[in-house]
């Protein structure tokens, strides 16, 4: 019974999904798939289930979060690259996967998701939740300060220590956690020991 009832609710949202295919918004760009599969067409992103529909050669296919790797796009109307990813997340009772929008990309993710009952004229403050991602651990960005911080502190050393100091950047504060975040990443990338640990 719970496996029928399963089935119909995908049913539905497909369909649904289907139907509203002509109102959603479509951009052109890349999708990869887990598989290590490319595709290129026009995109569509339903956060709110977690899925990209993919529009090629009149068709339109349905891809959940579990099969993607990443999502790419330009939206010209905001004048940006937009970038998804899929993220694993470790629930006590299963394990699934959802759609996180890039924010700031490198050795430590900073990475937003929409809000259910979010207004597009609001702020992004109020309209997402932001979190980091680090050794594949997601967290929320307002326990930067206590769950990723220290090891940042410790790899990133003086340098580190000195641009919060110069800049007065308090890592609780999750606009100036991001810009922790920022140099720590560009630290990685121009110093590779660093990078491997040491």
């Amino acid at each position: 019974m719970k496996r029928f009832a399963c089935l119909l609710f995908i049913s539905f949202t497909i369909c649904k999904l289907f139907v509203q295919a002509q109102e959603l918004t479509w951009y052109e760009g890349s999708l990869v798939l887990r598989s290590e599969e490319v595709f290129v067409g026009s995109i569509a992103i339903e956060p709110e289930y977690d899925l990209v529909l993919l529009r090629s050669h009149d068709t339109v296919s349905v891809y959940p979060a579990h099969k993607i790797y990443s999502v790419q796009f330009y939206n010209a109307r905001l004048n940006m690259n937009k970038r998804y990813i899929s993220v694993q997340e470790h629930d006590i009772a299963w394990k699934r996967y959802k759609l996180y929008e890039v924010v700031v990309y490198g050795d430590v993710h900073v990475l937003r998701k929409e809000k259910e009952h979010a207004f597009s004229q609001g702020s992004d403050v109020d309209d997402y939740i932001y979190f980091t991602l680090h050794h594949e651990k997601l967290n929320k960005l307002k326990e930067f300060h206590s769950k990723v911080y220290p090891e940042l502190e410790t790899n990133g050393g003086v340098l580190l220590s000195m641009f919060i100091l110069e800049n007065d950047l308090r890592p609780k504060k999750p606009a100036e956690a991001i810009r922790i975040i920022q140099y720590y990443n560009k630290l990685i990338r121009d110093d590779q020991t660093l990078a491997a640990g040491y």
